[in-house]
C-alpha cells in the first residue's frame, strides 16, 4: 500500500525559500559526490541536471520530504517540457510503497525575473489535473 499520495505544489513567481538553501547546498554536496550521481552524464539544454538517483538516496538515508524544481532544472530551452517532467517526476518511486517526491516547486505566471521559465496558469490547471488522477493534491504545509 502506498503510504505518501499526497502531492505538493507550491507554485508563484519566486518559490525559493531563501532561507533552507544553505542546507539544501550541504545535502547536495553529500550526496552528489561523483557524475555516476546524475541521471544524465551531458548537462544539454538543461539549466540544471536533474539528480533523482541522489535524491532518491536522501529520501532513504533522511526520510527527507523533497520537491522537484522542474523550473530550475529545464530553464528556458527546455521550459516546454516543465509539465511532463513534473507528471513524471511524480510518478516516481523509491519502493513498492513510497513516492520519490513529495510536491514541486514551480514557476508560474508573470514576473520580472527568469519569465522563460514560468509556465502559465493554464499549464498549471493541466498539470494538477494530470497529477490528480493518481495522486492527492493537498495545500504545503
Amino acid at each position: 500500500m502506498i503510504t505518501n499520495k499526497k502531492f505538493y505544489i507550491i507554485a508563484g513567481p519566486c518559490s525559493i525559500d531563501y532561507q533552507n538553501l544553505e542546507d539544501i547546498y550541504k545535502i547536495s554536496k553529500i550526496y552528489v559526490s561523483s557524475k555516476s550521481d546524475v541521471d544524465i552524464y551531458s548537462k544539454g539544454d538543461y539549466r540544471n541536471l536533474p539528480v533523482h538517483q541522489a535524491a532518491r538516496r536522501v529520501k532513504v538515508s533522511t526520510g527527507a520530504k523533497l520537491l522537484f524544481d522542474p523550473s530550475h532544472i529545464h530553464g528556458p530551452k527546455l521550459r516546454d517540457s516543465i509539465v511532463k517532467a513534473t507528471v513524471e517526476a511524480a510518478k516516481m518511486m523509491i519502493d513498492e510503497e513510497n513516492y520519490l517526491y513529495d510536491g514541486a516547486l514551480i514557476e508560474v505566471g508573470r514576473s520580472k525575473t527568469d519569465i522563460e521559465q514560468h509556465i502559465t496558469f493554464e499549464e498549471l490547471d493541466s498539470l494538477c489535473q494530470q497529477i490528480s488522477e493518481f495522486r492527492e493534491l493537498v495545500a504545503p504545509l
